[in-house]
Order: structure tokens, then sequence, then C-alpha cells
């Protein structure tokens, strides 16, 4: 028998007439309970500190007008990589880009879209100037962690069951498994480009507030999938 790949999950010794392999799949499809949008602004003043306090002040304003809306447990992070690398070239009256992202976590399963249409209005309405770069839905570790093992559970009862129609097809019977080995899981159609908004799209969505709508592309749910490959001892009837 061709050696498996992948990661050894269980494994006992071998001591019945032959032995039998089964693919096992669990598939589900998750509420996202994590929204992140990312916000750039550019500044301009006399020094650098002035185009730095500008942003600073916006983002306190940014966190008092989103938290005003409980959605959920809001954090709101500025990237300093930018800044710093800005920082070596500034001089009198140059701009300064910043960007600040948004991440909203333990998020109503039904509310991701609304909770994107407040956010961005609320950011619009505090400086015409803000743009949104990207918006994204994700799963909290703890979720992901707690499904992923929900679906590891089902995939070896599947590939139990499924090695059990097998065995039965060529006139066999289980003994006891011998081995679980995961394996990766092909990517399906669910990628990464549905699972965001392309960057730049809400770019300038200020001056166009009456038709904003949110994307249908930002996934309200995300697929989670878990492959595993059982060997089973198996004996004569």
């Amino acid at each position: 028998m061709p050696r498996l790949s992948g990661h050894s999950l269980a494994q006992t010794s071998d001591t019945a007439d032959g032995r039998i392999a089964a693919k096992g799949v669990a598939t589900r499809y998750v509420a996202a309970d994590v929204l992140e949008i990312e916000f750039e602004i550019t500044t301009e003043a006399a020094s650098f500190t002035a185009a730095k306090a500008v942003a600073d002040d916006l983002q306190k304003r940014l966190e008092e007008a989103i938290t005003s809306e409980n959605l959920g447990a809001l954090s709101l992070d500025y990237d300093f990589g930018l800044l710093k690398q800005q920082s070596v070239y500034f001089k009198k009256g140059s701009k300064l880009e910043h960007r600040i992202t948004a991440t909203i976590r333990e998020l109503e399963p039904s509310s991701l879209h609304g909770s994107v249409a407040k956010v961005i209005d609320r950011a619009l309405n505090l400086d015409p100037r803000l743009t949104i770069r990207d918006v994204r839905s994700s799963m909290s570790e703890e979720k992901t962690a707690t499904v992923e093992r929900e679906l590891l559970e089902e995939a070896v009862k599947n590939a139990r069951s499924n090695a059990e129609v097998i065995a039965a097809a060529a006139g066999l019977r289980i003994v006891r498994p011998l081995a679980v080995y995961s394996t990766p899981v092909p990517e399906g159609p669910f990628g990464m480009a549905e699972m965001s908004v392309p960057g730049r799209f809400y770019a300038n969505v200020g001056g166009h507030r009456e038709g904003f709508k949110v994307d249908g592309s930002l996934a309200p749910t995300i697929k989670l999938s878990v492959q595993v490959t059982g060997v089973f001892a198996v004996a004569s009837p």
C-alpha cells in the first residue's frame, strides 16, 4: 500500500488480515464574526508633528463614533510602519498618508452588511477626506478552533462510514482503526476575492452617499473544511 502523506492524528498496530484506507470530509459555512475596515486619510501641515496630530484627533473621534453604534468589541490600529517610512522624507508642507484599521469582533451573525454601512457612514460624516481602502470579513480564532474541532470529529466518522462501505463491497469487515491522517483540503471556489471587497472599492464614496450600498461580495459566511484519511484493519467475516 502506498505511504499516506499528511499529519498522523492516531495510529495502532496492525494484526488483522489486511487494511483499507478511506477519506472522510466535513464542510460547514459559518457566519463571520469579525469585521475589519481599513481607512486612509492624507493630511498636510507645516510640521510632521502637526500632520500626525490631525490623524490622532481623527482616530480618537472615529473610535468614539463607532463605539456609539454598539456593534461589538472595537479596536483601532494605526499603521506606524507606513508613518515611519514617510518620516524619513518629510519636509515642511509635505503630505502624510495615514492608515487606520477598525476591527469589530463578536458581531451578531446577521449584522455584517449593516455594520459595514453604519461604520462607513459614521466615518464619512466625521471627515470627507477619509477613503476606505478595504473591507474584510473573517472568523475569530476562538470560533475557528471550535468549528474545526467539530469538523474533525465529523470527518473521522465519515471516513469510518466510507471504510465500512468499501469493506462490505469487498466481502470484508472492519476490525478496528489503525491510523488517521489529516490531508490537505483542495481550494474551493470560495477564495479571498469573495471574502473581501476589492481595495479602493469605497474610495471617495463620501461624494456619492445617496447611491451607497454594501458590495455583495463581502461574504456573510466563510467555508471551513476538514479532510482526513483513515486506515482500518479488515478481516474476513
